[in-house]
């Protein structure tokens, strides 16, 4: 009679095997959702995209710049250099933390390219740390790649009662809202620059959020529309 043998070897090929397995799987729904958005896209005469870039341009225009004691601030990471240096939009997330009230600061964001060494928020809290703000005030989240998994993950992390001041550049709030505003936190946005409105310089960048905000709307309305578990479980 065959019998399998439990070593830790064979568990630990089965639990590659259902990373490798989930992974396949938010990859494949993300790209069924990417169709359906350039499908509501084309059919709307990209009107629905225009809602959602007015969305962008006027939470860039609304959105403040303080936050509480009580708050938990949040940076939300930015892609690193090749080198492993900060971006400027980076710089001027982690300056608005720095100057916070909050009583805490998270910085967020993981390995997102094997071509650069180390995390985003570990190159974030490195800053805020040479930038004399004390490393016991200071958490990070670094297994996530993309903003909803940042958000998901800090909230699963963070205590249960936690009210965030969600810090990014004013190009991004609007999705950083929405993703939040889905997962059912207690939040609030705060913007990186001190001017508000998004300047010409950032309009592709604008643009390009307007089409990321686009795909999760679309993606949350076709979850909810099938009552796809897996879906609704990342998003909400």
């Amino acid at each position: 009679m065959f019998k399998r043998s439990f070593t830790p070897g064979t568990i630990r090929h089965w639990i590659n095997d259902l990373r490798r397995h989930r992974a396949n799987s938010m990859q494949i729904d993300g790209l069924l959702m990417l169709v359906c958005s350039l499908a509501v896209f084309a059919g709307s005469g990209a009107l629905t995209y225009l809602v959602c870039l007015a969305m962008v341009y006027r939470t860039a225009r609304t959105s403040g710049t303080g936050t509480s004691p009580a708050d938990s601030a949040v940076v939300m990471g930015v892609n690193l250099k090749p080198d492993g240096s900060l971006k400027n939009d980076y710089v001027t997330r982690l300056c608005r933390a720095k100057d916070t009230d909050a009583r805490e600061i998270w910085v967020l964001g993981g390995v997102t390219s094997t071509k650069v060494p180390g995390s985003e928020a570990r190159a974030g809290r490195a800053w805020l740390i040479d930038n004399a703000v004390p490393a016991q005030r200071i958490r990070v989240e670094e297994s996530s790649r993309h903003t909803l998994e940042n958000l998901s993950r800090l909230r699963d992390q963070a205590e249960a009662d936690s009210r965030f001041a969600l810090i990014s550049n004013r190009y991004h709030l609007a999705r950083v809202g929405a993703m939040a505003a889905g997962l059912g936190m207690d939040h609030t946005l705060c913007a990186a620059e001190n001017e508000a409105g998004i300047p010409v310089r950032d309009s592709p960048k604008a643009l390009a959020e307007a089409f990321f905000l686009h795909w999760y709307f679309t993606g949350k309305a076709i979850a909810h529309l099938l009552g796809h578990k897996g879906m609704l479980a990342r998003i909400s």
